[in-house]
Protein backbone atom coordinates (compact mmCIF):
# COMPACT_ATOMS: atom_id res chain seq x y z
CA UNK A 1 0.00 0.00 0.00
CA UNK A 2 1.13 3.80 -1.00
CA UNK A 3 1.01 6.33 1.40
CA UNK A 4 1.35 9.76 1.21
CA UNK A 5 1.41 11.92 -1.62
CA UNK A 6 3.08 10.31 -4.88
CA UNK A 7 4.99 12.59 -7.05
CA UNK A 8 4.84 11.84 -10.95
CA UNK A 9 7.81 9.59 -11.93
CA UNK A 10 9.63 10.72 -15.27
CA UNK A 11 10.77 6.98 -15.86
CA UNK A 12 7.68 5.83 -15.51
CA UNK A 13 6.72 5.94 -19.57
CA UNK A 14 10.28 4.06 -19.84
CA UNK A 15 9.20 1.75 -17.29
CA UNK A 16 5.70 1.18 -19.37
CA UNK A 17 7.87 0.76 -22.67
CA UNK A 18 10.33 -1.73 -21.50
CA UNK A 19 7.74 -4.08 -19.83
CA UNK A 20 6.17 -4.05 -23.13
CA UNK A 21 9.06 -5.88 -25.07
CA UNK A 22 11.38 -7.34 -21.96
CA UNK A 23 10.64 -10.43 -19.99
CA UNK A 24 12.62 -8.86 -16.63
CA UNK A 25 13.18 -5.16 -15.86
CA UNK A 26 15.33 -4.47 -12.88
CA UNK A 27 14.53 -0.52 -10.98
CA UNK A 28 17.41 0.15 -9.63
CA UNK A 29 19.04 3.28 -7.74
CA UNK A 30 19.36 4.81 -3.91
CA UNK A 31 18.11 4.06 -0.88
CA UNK A 32 14.07 5.76 -0.60
CA UNK A 33 14.64 7.03 -4.37
CA UNK A 34 10.80 5.64 -5.07
CA UNK A 35 11.77 2.13 -6.54
CA UNK A 36 9.44 -0.16 -4.97
CA UNK A 37 6.45 3.32 -5.06
CA UNK A 38 7.61 3.46 -9.01
CA UNK A 39 6.87 -0.44 -9.44
CA UNK A 40 3.45 -0.24 -7.36
CA UNK A 41 2.44 2.56 -9.08
CA UNK A 42 2.97 0.81 -12.42
CA UNK A 43 1.72 -3.10 -11.54
CA UNK A 44 -1.17 -2.40 -9.82
CA UNK A 45 -2.78 -0.58 -12.97
CA UNK A 46 -1.85 -3.89 -14.77
CA UNK A 47 -2.38 -6.35 -12.52
CA UNK A 48 1.24 -7.69 -10.67
CA UNK A 49 1.14 -10.00 -8.08
CA UNK A 50 3.57 -8.06 -5.27
CA UNK A 51 6.27 -9.80 -3.45
CA UNK A 52 8.85 -8.40 -0.54
CA UNK A 53 12.10 -10.40 0.23
CA UNK A 54 11.78 -7.86 3.94
CA UNK A 55 8.84 -10.68 3.70
CA UNK A 56 10.98 -14.04 6.17
CA UNK A 57 8.43 -16.11 4.70
CA UNK A 58 8.92 -15.29 0.66
CA UNK A 59 12.91 -14.22 1.44
CA UNK A 60 13.65 -17.99 2.85
CA UNK A 61 11.87 -20.11 0.10
CA UNK A 62 13.45 -17.78 -2.51
CA UNK A 63 16.82 -18.36 -1.00
CA UNK A 64 16.06 -22.33 -0.53
CA UNK A 65 15.29 -23.13 -4.18
CA UNK A 66 15.33 -20.01 -6.76
CA UNK A 67 14.81 -22.06 -9.59
CA UNK A 68 11.49 -23.65 -7.71
CA UNK A 69 10.41 -19.63 -6.29
CA UNK A 70 10.81 -18.12 -10.38
CA UNK A 71 8.95 -21.51 -11.31
CA UNK A 72 5.87 -20.81 -9.64
CA UNK A 73 5.17 -16.90 -10.23
CA UNK A 74 2.28 -15.58 -11.69
CA UNK A 75 2.73 -14.47 -15.09
CA UNK A 76 2.83 -10.74 -14.18
CA UNK A 77 5.47 -10.00 -10.61
CA UNK A 78 7.59 -7.67 -8.67
CA UNK A 79 9.86 -8.54 -6.91
CA UNK A 80 11.09 -6.10 -4.00
CA UNK A 81 14.50 -5.67 -2.60
CA UNK A 82 16.22 -8.65 -5.04
CA UNK A 83 19.20 -7.95 -3.63
CA UNK A 84 18.28 -10.35 -0.53
CA UNK A 85 18.47 -13.21 -2.83
CA UNK A 86 21.34 -13.24 -5.15
CA UNK A 87 20.38 -16.58 -6.53
CA UNK A 88 17.00 -15.06 -8.06
CA UNK A 89 19.01 -13.13 -10.78
CA UNK A 90 20.52 -16.10 -12.52
CA UNK A 91 16.91 -18.01 -11.78
CA UNK A 92 15.51 -14.95 -13.98
CA UNK A 93 17.83 -15.42 -16.76
CA UNK A 94 17.53 -18.38 -17.34
CA UNK A 95 13.93 -18.92 -16.94
CA UNK A 96 13.21 -15.74 -19.23
CA UNK A 97 15.72 -16.89 -21.51
CA UNK A 98 14.90 -20.53 -21.95
CA UNK A 99 10.95 -20.39 -21.20
CA UNK A 100 9.09 -20.35 -25.03
CA UNK A 101 6.52 -19.15 -22.71
CA UNK A 102 7.88 -15.59 -21.66
CA UNK A 103 8.75 -15.36 -25.13
CA UNK A 104 6.19 -13.16 -26.72
CA UNK A 105 4.08 -13.35 -24.04
CA UNK A 106 2.49 -11.12 -21.58
CA UNK A 107 4.75 -12.59 -18.77
CA UNK A 108 7.15 -9.90 -17.41
CA UNK A 109 8.73 -8.79 -13.74
CA UNK A 110 9.82 -6.01 -12.09
CA UNK A 111 12.47 -5.84 -9.73
CA UNK A 112 13.74 -3.79 -7.12
CA UNK A 113 16.65 -2.95 -5.44
CA UNK A 114 19.30 -1.11 -3.99
CA UNK A 115 22.09 -0.18 -6.34
CA UNK A 116 24.69 -0.53 -3.79
CA UNK A 117 23.80 -4.69 -3.54
CA UNK A 118 23.68 -4.71 -7.39
CA UNK A 119 25.30 -4.70 -10.28
CA UNK A 120 24.64 -1.89 -13.21
CA UNK A 121 23.96 -4.16 -16.03
CA UNK A 122 22.87 -7.73 -15.71
CA UNK A 123 21.77 -9.21 -18.82
CA UNK A 124 20.56 -8.56 -22.48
Amino acid sequence: MIAGPVYPRFVEPRLVEALADTPVVLIHGPRQCGKTTLAQVVGTRRDYAYFSFDDDVTLAAARADPVGFVGELPERTILDEVQRVPGIFAALKSASATCGAWRGSDRSMHCTGCSRWLPARRHA
